[in-house]
């Protein structure tokens, strides 16, 4: 994976995005740490052309009310959702 501009920005005042995990048809992943309890982070970004799309927000967000409900070892949690500016 090539090196990514995002690296090293700060999500919602409290996400730092440390690296580039993988990337899909709808995103990118990356290892990021809660600058507020020091723990280690996932976090989802859609691509920007499709973050202007209704249909393909909308599938993010439910995608994470989804993921809200799944409480298992081996599944991450998903515990915040935002858009930024």
């Amino acid at each position: 994976m090539a090196d990514d501009k995002a690296k090293g920005a700060l999500l919602g005042g409290r996400y730092r995005l440390v690296r580039l995990l993988g990337e899909g048809r709808s995103g990118k992943v990356y290892q990021g740490k809660d600058t507020q309890t020091q723990e280690k982070v996932a976090v989802k970004l859609l691509y920007p052309q499709l973050a202007t799309v209704k249909d393909h927000v909308r599938r993010f967000s439910r995608e994470f009310d989804l993921l809200q409900r799944v409480h298992h070892p081996n599944v991450v949690a998903a515990i915040a959702f935002g858009e930024q500016k």
